[in-house]
Protein backbone atom coordinates (compact mmCIF):
# COMPACT_ATOMS: atom_id res chain seq x y z
CA UNK A 1 0.00 0.00 0.00
CA UNK A 2 1.00 3.31 -1.09
CA UNK A 3 -0.09 6.79 0.31
CA UNK A 4 0.40 10.09 -1.97
CA UNK A 5 -0.93 13.49 -2.37
CA UNK A 6 -1.21 15.36 -5.41
CA UNK A 7 -2.68 18.90 -6.42
CA UNK A 8 -5.29 18.90 -8.98
CA UNK A 9 -4.78 22.21 -11.10
CA UNK A 10 -7.88 24.40 -11.63
CA UNK A 11 -7.98 28.14 -12.48
CA UNK A 12 -11.86 27.97 -11.49
CA UNK A 13 -11.61 28.52 -7.83
CA UNK A 14 -10.97 31.20 -5.20
CA UNK A 15 -11.93 31.50 -1.71
CA UNK A 16 -10.05 33.61 0.73
CA UNK A 17 -9.20 32.38 4.06
CA UNK A 18 -9.59 34.07 7.40
CA UNK A 19 -6.35 35.35 7.25
CA UNK A 20 -6.76 36.70 3.80
CA UNK A 21 -4.86 34.12 1.62
CA UNK A 22 -6.40 32.14 -1.09
CA UNK A 23 -7.32 28.78 0.22
CA UNK A 24 -7.05 27.04 -2.64
CA UNK A 25 -3.91 28.53 -3.72
CA UNK A 26 -1.05 26.11 -2.94
CA UNK A 27 2.59 27.95 -2.32
CA UNK A 28 4.13 24.59 -2.71
CA UNK A 29 3.62 24.41 -6.37
CA UNK A 30 2.54 28.14 -7.08
CA UNK A 31 -1.00 27.54 -8.47
CA UNK A 32 -4.04 27.03 -7.59
CA UNK A 33 -6.05 24.07 -7.55
CA UNK A 34 -7.07 20.97 -5.54
CA UNK A 35 -5.31 18.62 -2.98
CA UNK A 36 -6.49 14.88 -2.99
CA UNK A 37 -4.87 11.77 -1.60
CA UNK A 38 -4.78 8.88 -3.29
CA UNK A 39 -4.07 5.10 -1.56
CA UNK A 40 -2.38 2.08 -4.45
CA UNK A 41 -1.77 -1.27 -4.26
CA UNK A 42 1.37 -3.28 -4.75
CA UNK A 43 0.39 -2.66 -8.80
CA UNK A 44 0.15 0.68 -8.19
CA UNK A 45 -3.55 0.82 -9.52
CA UNK A 46 -5.60 3.55 -7.20
CA UNK A 47 -7.74 1.68 -4.60
CA UNK A 48 -9.07 5.02 -2.90
CA UNK A 49 -9.21 8.24 -3.93
CA UNK A 50 -10.33 10.85 -1.52
CA UNK A 51 -12.88 14.01 -1.86
CA UNK A 52 -10.97 17.49 -2.72
CA UNK A 53 -9.36 19.97 0.04
CA UNK A 54 -8.16 23.38 -0.76
CA UNK A 55 -4.51 23.30 -2.57
CA UNK A 56 -3.32 25.26 0.56
CA UNK A 57 -3.83 21.87 2.44
CA UNK A 58 -1.27 20.44 3.80
CA UNK A 59 -0.74 16.97 2.41
CA UNK A 60 -0.27 15.11 6.09
CA UNK A 61 -3.52 17.23 7.27
CA UNK A 62 -4.99 16.12 4.09
CA UNK A 63 -4.01 12.27 4.55
CA UNK A 64 -4.89 12.40 8.30
CA UNK A 65 -8.63 14.08 7.74
CA UNK A 66 -9.33 11.38 5.17
CA UNK A 67 -6.99 8.49 4.67
CA UNK A 68 -5.57 7.82 7.73
CA UNK A 69 -8.66 6.86 9.47
CA UNK A 70 -9.23 4.24 6.46
CA UNK A 71 -5.84 2.52 6.51
CA UNK A 72 -5.32 2.56 9.85
CA UNK A 73 -7.21 -0.49 11.97
CA UNK A 74 -7.90 0.26 15.79
CA UNK A 75 -6.22 -2.56 18.34
CA UNK A 76 -8.54 -4.99 19.05
CA UNK A 77 -10.67 -4.43 22.13
CA UNK A 78 -8.38 -6.81 24.27
CA UNK A 79 -5.62 -4.78 23.43
CA UNK A 80 -5.57 -1.91 25.33
CA UNK A 81 -2.53 -0.14 27.24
Amino acid sequence: MCLDGTLIASTRCAAPSEAGHDLWSSGKHKRHGGNIQVVTGPTGYPEWVSEVEPGSTHDITAAGNHALPRCIRPPPGDCRP
